[in-house]
């Protein structure tokens, strides 16, 4: 008898903190729901701001390597490169934008910032093009410059590493595993992938 009032005690007291910590994470829930929609009333209505001409990015074309050899691969980074790009510092979302600069210039900043990744994506399309035509060092210093600034590609990484592997060079793969783990990813995950990459490439690479 003693075992069943026990046991019923114990059912009803988990019952009663189920039901209270349910409570207590849909009011959670609810508040976050109900600042969220407040703070995105707040930037639906802000004033427009312009963008000022710090926030653009300005490509440098100096640090390019360009062999004006008539490839799709640098033409497109020579095209692209003069189409207006925004590089955000960190992680913004698109409420935080409006409220900066006004809802109507929500467009044209994600298209900016669309662009400013089409150009990293083009650089590292231009490095893998120089590393198969035979121009490493070109290609090496394309991916380094991309990686510079702010790339979160694997690709970028891919063929850096895969660079690195050819030249048995472990000190630069330690290097880029310091430089990956101090970095903020947008991508948690991508972050994790290069350092999984790193440590497999450099563990063979230490076998041989």
């Amino acid at each position: 008898m003693q075992f069943f009032i026990i046991s019923g005690f114990l059912i009803l007291w988990t019952g009663i903190f189920i039901a209270y910590r349910v409570k207590k994470s849909n009011k959670i829930m609810k508040e976050s729901i109900d600042n969220f929609n407040e703070k995105e009333r707040e930037a639906n209505n802000a004033r427009r701001h312009e963008i000022g001409d710090d926030i653009y990015f300005k490509p440098d074309m100096s640090a390019i390597p360009f062999l004006n050899d008539g490839s799709k691969e640098e033409e497109r980074v020579k095209s692209i490169a003069s189409r207006p790009m925004i590089k955000m510092p960190g992680r913004v979302s698109t409420t935080e934008l409006k409220l900066m600069y006004g809802p109507s210039q929500l467009e044209h900043i994600i298209i900016c910032e669309e662009c400013y990744n089409d150009y990293l994506s083009a650089l590292i399309d231009l490095a893998e093009h120089r590393i198969n035509d035979g121009h490493k060092n070109d290609g090496l210093q394309l991916l380094l410059y991309t990686i510079g600034l702010g790339s979160d590609f694997r690709k970028n990484y891919a063929l850096l590493i895969d660079l690195y592997i050819g030249d048995r060079d472990g000190s630069k793969l330690d290097e880029l595993l310091v430089e990956t783990k101090a970095r903020e990813f947008a991508d948690e995950g991508t972050k994790n992938w290069i350092i999984s990459q790193i440590m497999k490439k450099k563990g063979k690479l230490e076998v041989v």
